[in-house]
């Protein structure tokens, strides 16, 4: 019974996904992204110069 619920999810959640990503660049997700990778580099700059 669990598989066929862990089944259904994910077929619906990789439909959704296509179709988000193949309508473009969702700008939430390349922001969300984005910041976090400047977050990283600020905080190894950081570390770096000490």
């Amino acid at each position: 019974m669990a598989k066929m619920g862990y089944a259904s999810g994910l077929v619906i959640g990789l439909s959704i996904g296509y179709m988000v990503f193949s309508t473009g660049k969702p700008q939430w997700l390349v922001m969300m992204v984005e910041g976090d990778q400047q977050k990283k580099d600020r905080r190894a700059r950081r570390r770096h110069r000490r």
